[in-house]
């Protein structure tokens, strides 16, 4: 969870001032096994209403769920991801350049299921790295 306020001061346009107020935003992505089956992914966020000086912004949120499974010792991985499942994801909102009022309502498009399969090959696990010291003797010049 986040609190932002954010004051702008700018008086080089002809902008109107609309003030500024806290902006709430939170967010929670949560990874649920279902047994040994699959495990499903629940992402949601929340943008609140927000002025930030000159732009008057209605608030925007975002649900996506998923679905993955491991097969193959989990060398494969294959996601299923539904993204902004209310088609909710916006924006929104107003502001005024000297006498002209500019309102905005967009729908952006968000709304999209994904299926994606990965694989990984080798032993990528097993590290077989060893730390070698190299300059042992310049550095011990320095003692």
């Amino acid at each position: 969870m986040n609190l932002r306020f954010t004051d702008i001061i700018d008086n080089q346009f002809n902008f109107e001032d609309v003030g500024s107020r806290p902006n709430v935003y939170f967010y929670s992505n949560n990874r649920i096994p279902i047994k040994k089956w699959f495990n499903t992914e629940l992402s949601f966020y929340y943008l609140g209403d927000n002025d930030e000086g000159l732009y008057k912004r209605k608030s925007s949120w975002n649900v996506t769920m998923g679905i993955s499974k491991n097969f193959l010792d989990n060398a494969l991985k294959c996601q299923v991801i539904w993204n902004d499942i209310f088609h909710s994801v916006r924006a929104a909102g107003d502001y005024s350049i000297g006498e002209t009022d500019i309102y905005f309502a967009r729908k952006w498009n968000t709304n999209f299921i994904r299926f994606s399969m990965a694989y990984s090959f080798g032993k990528l696990t097993k590290n077989k790295f060893q730390n070698k010291a190299i300059g042992i003797q310049e550095n011990d010049r320095a003692r």
